[in-house]
C-alpha cells in the first residue's frame, strides 16, 4: 500500500516540522479541514506527492526539533471501520464509538513504535512532544466524529425545531415531521401547523393544497424567521384529515414576550371595536379584545353571518393560533390571533343591544372604584375636536377626553353622548373607541378663570377642561396632529 506524506513546517517555532504519512483518502480528507482553517502568517503547508515515509540517521538534536507521527495503521483502521465517513462523508455519521477506536489506535501505534525503537526517547522533552502528538490523534479522531459537509440527523417534532437558537436555526438543519394544519396565515401558501409538542409556522416553497385539519407530512429546513423559529417546507404531503388539537386557555401574562407565538390558544376579554379589513389581499374582520392586562387583535377569516356591532362590549373566548407583532430587531410589541372561522368564537356575556339606553355616568366618577371593565355613557359639551382622532368634553367642571375615529364634525358648545371603554390617561381618565351622538343644540360654555401658577403647580385639578388665563406669551411652538 502506497502512502503519501503530508508535511507541516512552522519557521516561527524554531523550524521544528511534523510529518504525518497518512492513505491517499485520509490525506485528502486532512488536506480539506486544512482549506477551511484560517491560515496563521509564516505557516507553510507543503504536500509531498508520494512515497513510503523516508527513514534517516539524525542527530539528538535534530530529534529535538523534528518529530516523525506515522498513521499507516491509523488510516487503515478508519477506512475499514468507517469507510463511507472517509470516502463519502454527506452520506452517513461516524460514530463516536468508531472515534474512539481511532484514538486508541494512535495510542497503540505510539507504544508499539516506542517499544520497536522507531520513536526513540532520547529526553524528557521529547518525550512531552510525543505525548502531545498523541494529544494531537485524539483531536483529529474528535474530528472524524463530524465530517465536513455532512448532513446532520432530521429534526423530528416542532418542539426541537423552536428550540433551536436564531444562529442554528438559520444553519437549515434538516427537518421531517408530521402535524395537523392549525391555521392558514394568508400570507402566500403559508400555514401553521401543531404536533404534540409545539406549533410552528411553516413557510412552503411546494404548492400542495391543504386544509385546516389535514394532517400533513412536512420536509424541510430550519430557518431563523423575523421572531421564532420557522420551517422552509420544500414538500408537503396530506395524509389525512382529524379534528383540531385542543386549545390550551392562556391569560395575557402568559402569551406577554411572545412565549404562545404560533400556539393554539384560548383566550377571554371584551371586544373593544369590530372593523373590516384586509391582510395579503384577503378581507378579515379585526376585533380588538382586552384581555384585562393588554390588547389583542383577533384577525377572523371567515366571518359570514356575523353581526359585528353586537360583538362590541360582550365577553367573548375565542380559539386561534396566537401571533406575534415585532421589531426588525426580533422584539415583541404587540399580540394578534388568527381565527379560522366564527365557531371559535363563543360569546360569555352578550353587550346591550342600545348601548346607549343606559343612565350616563358623571366625568368625575369614571375609574372610581368597583367600575366594571364595559364601556361607560357620559355627557357633556364638546370643547374641542380633532375629527378621527378624539373629543373633548366638559360638563361643570369635569372634563374627559374621548379617543374616536369618528369623522363626524362637532361645533364647540354642542351636548353630545359619548360611550366608550374607561382607561388610564397619562394625567387623568379618558375613554377609549368611544362613539357619541349630538343631543342638543349649541350652548355657549363660560371658561374657567385660573391663574397659571396654579396649573403649573397641579392646584386645582384643571385637566381637560375649558379655562382661560392672562398672561404674556414668551415663546410659542406648534405641535404636529396624530
Amino acid at each position: 500500500m502506497r502512502l503519501n506524506a503530508l508535511t507541516i513546517s512552522q519557521p516561527h517555532c524554531g523550524g521544528s516540522a511534523s510529518r504525518i504519512c497518512v492513505s491517499p483518502s485520509l490525506r485528502q480528507y486532512v488536506l480539506d479541514i486544512g482549506a477551511e482553517l484560517p491560515r496563521r502568517p509564516g505557516l507553510r503547508h507543503q504536500a509531498l506527492k508520494g512515497g513510503d515515509v523516508l527513514s534517516a540517521k539524525r542527530t539528538r538534536d535534530e530529534r529535538r526539533h523534528r518529530e516523525e507521527f506515522e498513521f499507516t495503521a491509523l488510516a487503515k483502521e478508519s477506512l475499514r471501520f468507517c469507510p463511507k465517513a472517509i470516502w463519502k462523508p454527506a452520506d452517513s455519521t461516524c460514530s463516536a464509538r468508531t472515534s474512539i477506536l481511532i484514538a486508541m489506535l494512535s495510542i497503540v501505534i505510539f507504544c508499539r513504535n516506542c517499544v520497536a525503537g522507531g520513536w526513540v526517547v532520547s529526553s524528557p522533552l521529547l518525550l512531552a512532544r510525543r505525548l502531545a502528538l498523541v494529544a494531537l490523534a485524539f483531536l483529529i479522531a474528535g474530528m472524524t466524529g463530524r465530517l465536513p459537509g455532512q448532513t446532520l440527523p432530521a429534526l423530528a417534532t416542532v418542539g426541537a425545531v423552536r428550540t433551536l437558537t436564531p444562529d442554528q436555526a438559520r444553519q437549515a438543519r434538516p427537518v421531517r415531521l408530521t402535524g395537523v394544519v392549525t391555521a392558514l396565515s394568508g400570507w402566500k401558501n403559508s400555514f401553521f401547523a401543531e404536533d404534540s409538542t409545539a406549533g410552528i409556522s411553516v413557510h412552503r416553497t411546494d404548492n400542495a393544497d391543504v386544509k385546516i385539519g389535514d394532517r400533513v407530512e412536512v420536509t424541510g429546513v430550519s430557518n431563523a424567521g423575523l421572531f421564532a423559529p420557522v420551517i422552509l417546507a420544500s414538500y408537503v404531503r396530506v395524509v389525512g384529515h382529524v379534528p383540531l388539537p385542543p386549545a390550551r386557555r392562556v391569560k395575557y401574562s402568559d402569551t406577554f414576550g411572545g412565549q404562545e407565538d404560533s400556539q393554539r390558544i384560548e383566550v377571554e376579554g371584551v371586544v373593544h371595536s369590530a372593523r373590516f379589513s384586509k391582510l395579503f389581499e384577503h378581507d378579515i374582520l379585526l376585533l380588538k379584545v382586552e384581555l384585562g392586562g393588554g390588547e389583542m387583535t383577533a384577525m377572523l377569516q371567515t366571518f359570514a353571518g356575523i353581526d359585528s356591532g353586537r360583538l362590541i362590549d360582550s365577553t367573548v373566548r375565542v380559539r386561534g393560533v396566537c401571533s406575534i407583532s415585532f421589531t426588525q430587531k426580533r422584539q415583541f410589541v404587540g399580540l394578534a390571533m388568527f381565527i379560522p372561522n366564527p365557531g371559535d368564537i363563543d360569546i360569555v356575556q352578550p353587550a346591550n343591544v342600545d348601548p346607549f339606553a343606559v343612565s350616563a355616568t358623571p366625568l368625575g366618577s369614571i375609574l372610581q372604584f368597583g367600575q366594571a371593565p364595559h364601556r361607560v355613557k357620559v355627557a357633556g359639551f364638546v370643547t374641542y375636536q380633532i375629527p378621527g382622532h378624539e373629543l373633548y368634553l366638559q360638563n361643570g367642571h369635569d372634563g374627559i377626553r374621548i379617543q374616536s375615529s369618528s369623522n363626524e364634525l362637532v361645533g364647540a358648545g354642542m351636548r353630545v353622548e359619548v360611550v366608550g371603554f374607561p382607561a388610564a390617561g397619562d394625567y387623568a381618565p379618558t375613554l377609549k373607541d368611544g362613539i357619541f351622538r349630538v343631543a342638543g343644540s349649541a350652548n355657549p360654555i363660560k371658561p374657567l378663570r385660573i391663574n397659571a401658577r396654579d396649573v403649573i403647580a397641579n392646584k386645582g385639578g384643571f385637566f381637560q377642561e375649558s379655562f382661560c388665563v392672562r398672561q404674556r406669551i414668551s415663546s410659542f411652538w406648534s405641535m404636529p396632529r396624530g
